[in-house]
């Protein structure tokens, strides 16, 4: 993360099994990124996935060969933000 809060890298890689035993497959996130495409927003940057702790903004998220790639910057204004930042 740089000093300015932003910040790149996957959110996900894909056929990686997770410590509850799930694989994500490719294509898994394209009908979910095409749905904010159209609507012309980003998903929201939450903490820990909580919907009522937004941290900052999403500048770039696509699937690639490899995987969920995410660039985004914290909002370091928010508390929160500033704790994921340190």
């Amino acid at each position: 993360i740089a000093n300015d809060g932003t910040f790149s890298g996957y959110g996900s890689i894909f056929a990686e099994v997770d410590t509850y035993g799930d694989a994500v497959v490719p294509g898994a996130f394209k009908a979910s990124l095409a749905r904010h495409a159209a609507d012309a927003r980003m998903p929201a940057l939450l903490w820990q996935h909580d919907t009522t702790c937004p941290i900052g903004i999403w500048t770039k998220i696509g699937e690639d060969k490899k995987g969920l790639w995410c660039e985004g910057r914290l909002i370091l204004d928010v508390a929160q933000a500033r704790e994921a930042h340190a």
